[in-house]
């Protein structure tokens, strides 16, 4: 048995695994790449667990050196200081030797907005392509270090346990720092005199815990962290320059690396852009709501995304009408959110604009559908209510057997109470009995008759029959009196007439044969 039970955890096991397998593989799928390389070392990376850090950074745009070629040429550079960084024992030694080759060798030019392949091409960088070229070398010689981000800034700090020395790329003369006893003392006093530690923290630790809190504030994060703030480096370039689409595609990459706020921000802000801008003529740009719809959706801008919807709505319903990618559309929005009430308030938008225009085209009989879902979710609209007695009563109309018509619209009333409220419910209900009275009387079931008669003049709104009904009234109340009149009891007669033209007034057939009851 247990052994079983083991078996049925392996096998779950597996299963997730598949999953998240499947998952990843759909997520990676969906990205833009800028090279068929970018996308080959994403899915190595991903899916086969093979790190290629390098190669990450160097295919952020399409380039002309290959990968190989990239090693190379930094090999180039590393070779005659190999021998010398492996001989000395002396660490910061080390470290100065590597930092003054970079900057003799490979960095030339410092720009704000730079990607790392341009480090190979013309020798520009800045902190972050930098640090990274930094962190691949040091990696190379196997020497540790951790990767500190600031709020504008990035740096790297090579034998973090033990000497601390900061490498600042952008800092090409003393860029590299050796952290000792008396720099954490010259800088905690530094805070201490401006004022810059909380109270919590004063008298509670000790100096070098001091140190390690306030220089590191932002945190350490590590080289697959950078790989996301590059991509984001380079996402802020393009939002800069008005490419939100470009800038999205990279971003998209880049949180894969490092979910960090400030690349969820730009994300959002990139999003935003694009959607402002678009019209919805396409899948894609449908994708770019549901993508903002998916992770941002909130209370303060739940309205404004509902209005997006509806202005989807009039472009593919009625500028340019295209229904097959309106329903995906639906489809694709409401899966993207959990959330019930921009669910609920999309579907009504589109229920209840797919009812009016097939209103409006004259087809109750396809409005039908859409109106009742509507009417279900909002009872109480006016204009809607209105829209949906048309199509309940168009429906019913064309039921020919008056007592199906009679259960169908009870069944109707039943659901949605308030319709009997309205004065058209209240008419055609009055109307099936006025029905219901000479089918029976035709039938010569008489007290059946006299019954549905009663009940349609109890059922009669106030303001009378309208105008609709009023000739059928007439027809029905004059066939009663004629077959008192032929029962030779002339006063039930005129009784019928009188009450014809009460609901059918100024109808010739009535007074006319009043006229003779009273005269002859």
């Amino acid at each position: 048995m247990k052994k079983i039970f083991l078996i049925a955890i392996l096998m779950s096991s597996i299963l997730q695994l598949k999953a998240d397998s499947d998952t990843t593989l759909s997520v990676l799928n969906n990205l833009v790449y800028s090279s068929t390389s970018e996308k080959e070392l994403f899915q190595e990376y991903f899916i086969k667990d093979n790190k290629d850090y390098l190669g990450i950074f160097y295919s952020i745009t399409d380039n002309l050196r290959t990968e190989a070629e990239v090693l190379e040429y930094i090999d180039e550079y590393i070779r005659p200081i190999e021998a010398s960084v492996n001989k000395t024992k002396n660490r910061k030694k080390k470290i100065k030797l590597i930092f003054k080759m970079v900057h003799e060798k490979m960095f030339l030019f410092y720009s704000e907005y730079t990607l790392f392949p341009e480090i190979f091409g013309n020798g520009t960088y800045n902190c972050l392509t930098g640090t990274a070229l930094f962190s691949v070398i040091l990696d190379r010689f196997n020497i540790p270090y951790k990767i500190i981000e600031l709020t504008d800034h990035v740096y790297l700090v090579a034998y973090p346990d033990e000497d601390e020395i900061l490498m600042e790329s952008t800092v090409p003369l003393k860029g590299y720092l050796s952290v000792n006893d008396a720099y954490k003392k010259e800088y905690v006093e530094y805070l201490r005199k401006n004022k810059l530690i909380r109270i919590g923290d004063k008298g509670l630790l000790s100096t070098n815990q001091i140190f390690e809190k306030y220089y590191y504030a932002n945190g350490k994060i590590d080289i697959e962290q950078l790989i996301g703030l590059h991509y984001y480096n380079h996402a802020l370039s393009l939002l800069i320059n008005s490419k939100p689409e470009e800038s999205i595609n990279q971003l998209e990459k880049g949180l894969l690396f490092y979910k960090s706020p400030r690349l969820e921000l730009l994300y959002k802000s990139a999003l935003e852009l694009q959607i402002e801008k678009q019209t919805y003529n396409s899948l894609e740009s449908i994708l770019y709501l549901s993508k903002y719809v998916s992770e941002f959706l909130s209370d303060e801008n739940r309205d404004n995304l509902v209005a997006e919807f509806y202005k989807l709505t009039q472009y593919l319903l009625i500028d340019y009408p295209n229904a097959e990618l309106y329903n995906k559309s639906l489809s694709i929005l409401d899966s993207a959110t959990t959330d019930s009430i921009f669910k609920a308030e999309i579907n009504f938008a589109y229920n209840y604009e797919k009812g009016r225009i097939d209103m409006l085209k004259g087809d109750a009989n396809s409005a039908y559908p859409y109106i009742l879902e509507a009417y279900k979710m909002k009872p109480t609209n006016v204009q809607l209510e209105s829209m949906f007695v048309v199509v309940v009563l168009n429906n019913i109309y064309k039921i020919e057997d008056i007592q199906d018509a009679k259960d169908s619209l009870n069944q109707i009333v039943s659901k949605n109470p308030n319709l009997m409220e309205n004065k058209y419910i209240q008419q055609f209900n009055a109307y099936i009995h006025l029905r219901l009275a000479y089918n029976s009387f035709t039938k010569r079931r008489m007290n059946e008759a006299l019954k549905e008669l009663a009940l349609y003049e109890e059922k009669i709104p106030e303001g009378g029959v309208d105008v609709d009904f009023q000739d059928y009234s007439g027809f029905v109340y004059s066939e009663f009196s004629s077959y008192y009149f032929r029962k030779q009891n002339r006063t039930k007669a005129k009784y019928y007439l009188k009450k014809g033209l009460e609901y059918s007034p100024g109808n010739r057939s009535l007074e006319k044969k009043l006229y003779l009851l009273n005269n002859y």
